[in-house]
């Protein structure tokens, strides 16, 4: 178990610190980097860093869930997939019932994650990085966005629920007591 507020909480990563506009353990921003064209990478692992750290220092306030832990990543990088599906905003009122559901279910599986803090980062930052920029890329395509630009982040969206929950994004609700399965 473990209450997911203190830094002994399993799904804990450990700070997330920055050295001027920089990520210390910027493993995993220069990996989700590597995705762009050689000459975009250096200003997209500054984006993918500035998203990280603006999340970091929003979220708890926001949204009354832990920053630096696994399932507030999981549960970004989900609302980033539904907002991609959907075309629209994932319902804020969801986020903090189902990053609680998500962490109790990951805390009953404390091994996968003991010891394991390289792992935790790789997770969180991905999940909040490749999470926030969809909802991004989201907001731009409702407002000037081509038929076919909402398309391809509908298949990102499906590509997220098939990788995170192994199902389909209609074979899941969000809801106020958070994921419930159809």
């Amino acid at each position: 178990g473990g209450d997911p507020n203190f830094k002994t909480d399993v799904l804990y990563t450990g700070p997330q610190t920055m050295a001027g506009d920089e990520l210390l353990n910027d493993r995993t921003v220069w990996r989700l980097a590597g995705h762009f064209p050689q000459p975009q990478r250096k200003q997209a692992a500054a984006m993918f860093t500035q998203i990280i750290s603006s999340f970091n220092g929003s979220v708890e306030k926001l949204y009354g869930v832990p920053k630096e832990n696994v399932a507030t990543g999981m549960v970004a990088l989900l609302a980033g997939g539904y907002a991609a599906y959907y075309n629209k905003p994932f319902p804020e009122r969801f986020v903090k019932p189902t990053v609680e559901q998500v962490g109790d279910l990951l805390r009953k599986k404390p091994e996968l994650f003991d010891g394991k803090t390289e792992s935790k980062v790789a997770s969180y930052q991905t999940g909040v990085g490749v999470g926030m920029l969809l909802q991004m890329l989201q907001q731009e395509a409702a407002q000037k966005g081509s038929a076919d630009d909402v398309a391809k982040l509908k298949q990102a969206g499906a590509s997220v629920f098939r990788a995170v929950l192994g199902v389909a994004p209609e074979d899941v609700d969000f809801t106020a007591a958070g994921l419930k399965f159809r």
